[in-house]
């Protein structure tokens, strides 16, 4: 084992060890709140099957175009998310079952760390690019809009400024958009307002979940040089609920987020393997 693999594992291991932290305490507060055990337990399930598929990821069989199958599948999923019933004209989602995925919460890592490995056509790239931007602005969802936005500058950084421009411009004219979009859906102390309901419980149980999702996001950063596209993302989508009623990961009652940031690290991982 290479010592930049060993140091990669030292990483993973703190982004393992800080994000079940951050979801015990968010957890935590959802069973003190009454929010009941099913509740609870959703986003510990999610850890505990995004490790598992990080392993299957990262011992898988190398296989073609898997990453033009890994963008095609963000756009399907993001644009299947249209043709759901969605809540006060807002869709963000796909019923599976008694389960309402946040597509973008789950797929997006993902979509990012493949771009951010450059082995797929920059035409694909592009068109995959401000499909995703588009279809959140549709939906419309402002934090994975910004978020995703905040992401493109790292990514396109080494492209041709012909190239680079248009996209970013293009980029933050829909992540514009996503913001003037209506969003009436009021905040959920579960998902949305998860660090209040925190307070409420025990001021230091709130401090040690943001401490948490803080260690969380550097061991990405860790994980991620040099390219930082994951990072950013991560640390935007961790901002963002300060700036409206947007879900808070890890913390948050959702088992899209950790499924979806492990995914993130396991494509990092394997393109690094194999780089």
């Amino acid at each position: 084992m290479t010592p930049g693999m060993t140091a990669a594992i030292k990483s993973v291991a703190v982004f393992a060890f800080a994000m079940l932290l951050a979801i015990s305490c968010g957890s935590l507060a959802i069973l003190q709140s009454g929010g009941g055990m099913m509740m609870a337990l959703a986003n510990p399930v999610g850890w505990v099957i995004g490790f598992v598929a990080t392993i299957a990821v990262f011992y898988a069989p190398k296989l073609s175009k898997s990453g033009e199958v890994v963008l095609a599948a963000t756009i399907i999923l993001l644009t299947a998310t249209l043709f759901d019933a969605g809540l006060l004209e807002v869709h963000r989602w796909v019923e599976l079952g008694p389960l309402r995925v946040n597509v973008a919460a789950l797929v997006i890592p993902a979509f990012i760390a493949i771009l951010a490995a450059g082995k797929v056509q920059q035409s694909i790239v592009a068109f995959s690019w401000l499909a995703a931007m588009s279809l959140l602005a549709a939906q419309p969802d402002a934090s994975q809009a910004t978020a995703l936005a905040i992401a493109g500058p790292f990514l396109f950084a080494s492209w041709p400024v012909k190239r680079r421009w248009p996209i970013l411009v293009s980029t933050i004219i829909l992540a514009i958009i996503s913001w003037l979009k209506p969003d009436p859906l009021l905040p959920v102390a579960e998902v949305e307002g998860i660090f209040g309901l925190m307070w409420e419980i025990s001021p230091v149980l709130m401090v040690l979940g943001l401490a948490a999702l803080s260690a969380t996001i550097f061991a990405i950063q860790q994980l991620c040089l040099p390219v930082a596209a994951l990072t950013a993302y991560c640390a935007a989508i961790a901002v963002t609920p300060a700036l409206g009623h947007f879900p808070v990961p890890l913390i948050g009652f959702g088992i899209s987020f950790p499924l979806g940031w492990w995914l993130g690290i396991a494509i990092t991982l394997r393109n690094r393997q194999t780089a």
